[in-house]
């Protein structure tokens, strides 16, 4: 299947209107499913509608955006969804914890975490 026009830029497929576009799908697709009753994974309603496609290419669509993301963030990389945000890993340094039912404080070792940095634009539709 090939990539719409507004998604290739110069030849190459545009990976930044890809994950907005998509994205923004998936948004709304959340928004439509939460108003009614779940009885259907909520990416089988909505999406293929809005894409004016089936529901196997808006489901298909959505998991590629997923493994690409998963793939970049696991790697140590970033993903930044115009509009929508920015999801990346980041390392936690090694740091005291206590255990809050026997008050034991003990050392937890260094990890990574995945930090989502909402986008400014975001953050102004939501607040007004």
């Amino acid at each position: 299947m090939a990539a719409p026009a507004n998604l290739v830029l110069g030849g190459r497929l545009h990976l930044g209107r890809l994950f907005g576009n998509l994205f923004l799908l998936f948004l709304a697709a959340a928004a439509a499913a939460a108003q009614s009753p779940q009885t259907t994974h909520p990416r089988g309603r909505p999406v293929p509608s809005l894409m004016g496609a089936d529901k196997k290419s808006a489901g298909a669509a959505l998991d590629a955006i997923c493994g690409i993301i998963t793939r970049e963030v696991s790697g140590g990389g970033a993903v930044t969804l115009p509009g929508v945000g920015k999801i990346q890993c980041r390392e936690r340094p090694e740091r005291m914890v206590r255990n809050p039912s026997t008050g034991e404080q003990f050392k937890k070792p260094a990890d990574k975490v995945v930090k989502m940095t909402i986008a400014k634009a975001l953050k102004d539709s939501v607040n007004g």
